[in-house]
């Protein structure tokens, strides 16, 4: 009764091991292809002396945006 006992739940832990690594694997395959975005990259983006217009910044914000990055830090450089 005992040896029946520990392969059944041998076999349940093993069924149970499996199911696990496959939904592990679909969440993996899925967050590898669209990675959510507190894994993103982002950027540090220096502008020389203020020397930036709105069109130029609205390029590259929408840019920016259409690749997928997370954000940026701006620094003025002087």
């Amino acid at each position: 009764m005992k040896e029946r006992t520990t392969r059944l739940l041998s076999f349940f832990s093993g069924i149970s091991l499996c199911l696990t690594a496959q939904l592990f694997a679909a969440d993996f395959a899925r967050n590898f292809e669209q990675p959510p975005m507190a894994y993103r990259p982002s950027v540090f983006w220096e502008w020389c002396n203020g020397n930036i217009n709105k069109p130029s910044l609205t390029s590259d914000l929408e840019a920016m945006h259409r690749v997928g990055m997370q954000g940026g830090k701006v620094f003025n450089v002087s």
